[in-house]
């Protein structure tokens, strides 16, 4: 929920195509490693059988990566690229004469 909510808080420059795509991946992937957690990890600390190990580490992993693709999508909102020092002060003289 809280990834869904900064996705869609967090500006969009204008030069960022819209697209969902890898955003809906990343809820798809996301989801189903925690589907997965949900079921392999009372399996594995019930029964200790090592395919279950292996199972709780795969969900774990594909959680890891849903987190990962989700930094990728959102790092183009979170650090959007400078303004240069020439635009502030043009910025800063029409906020004067505003004023």
């Amino acid at each position: 929920m809280i990834m869904g909510v900064a996705y869609w808080m967090f500006p969009r420059p204008k030069s960022m195509a819209y697209t969902d795509r890898l955003a809906i991946t990343v809820y798809i992937i996301l989801n189903g490693g925690l589907i997965a957690r949900f079921i392999s990890g009372p399996m594995f600390f019930l029964t200790a059988n090592s395919w279950a190990g292996y199972f709780y580490s795969i969900a774990g992993l594909i959680q890891l990566i849903a987190v990962g693709l989700f930094i990728y999508t959102i790092w183009g909102r979170v650090w959007m690229p400078a303004v240069s020092e020439a635009a502030l002060q043009k910025r800063a003289r029409s906020i004067g004469k505003e004023g």
